[in-house]
């Protein structure tokens, strides 16, 4: 559990690091003001209600649909690559917004091989609510804590690529997926 919250930090700063590009495209920039125009609205701006909806109801309805149902039933006929970047990117364009797309996408992937290599929906909805609570923190802070956040979430894309690194070299597959857990210490 402890890799996956660990990842899904990581995959709140690589979203952190696309967004910071995409801020000087201008139809990108307009985008990320769309998204967060509508991240407001979620909830009527209520914490509690944020919590409820973004950090766990969307991460558990939404990887039961993207992971357990698409990326599954994809994965029965086409190779893992091919369905992790289907249902990726279905996940994204799901989000009806093209900046939030980019890095959904890349949430997509980051979610489809943990779920490949645990054989557990337990782990990618990990992998989501840490993302989405990055995101939920950042909305009650203060601006000097968003920076931290940022910095922590950037930092945190060393140990999610190297979760990752070891998930898709066979270093813990579905049959040794506490391989991981044992090299940090703690379950996946």
């Amino acid at each position: 559990a402890f890799a996956s919250i660990i990842a899904g930090v990581g995959v709140s700063g690589v979203s952190y690091l696309w967004l910071l590009v995409a801020r000087n495209f201008p139809k990108l920039a307009e985008s990320i003001a769309e998204m967060e125009a509508g991240n407001e609205m979620i909830a009527g701006g209520n914490t509690l209600g944020l919590i409820l909806i973004v950090v766990i109801a969307a991460p558990i309805i939404e990887e039961l649909l993207f992971r357990g149902i698409v990326f599954r039933s994809l994965r029965k006929v086409v190779p893992f690559f091919v369905a992790a970047f289907v249902s990726a990117a279905m996940f994204g364009a799901y989000h009806m917004n093209l900046s939030q797309a980019v890095y959904a996408t890349f949430m997509g992937m980051m979610a489809a091989v943990v779920y490949e290599k645990t054989n557990n929906l337990l782990y990618p909805i990990l992998v989501h609510m840490a993302n989405n609570a990055i995101g939920v923190v950042q909305s009650v802070v203060p601006e000097a804590g968003i920076m931290i956040i940022d910095i922590i979430a950037v930092i945190m894309i060393i140990p999610m690529s190297y979760f990752a690194y070891k998930l898709l070299t066979g270093k813990c597959d579905k049959c040794k997926c506490n391989t991981l857990a044992s090299d940090v210490g703690t379950d996946l």
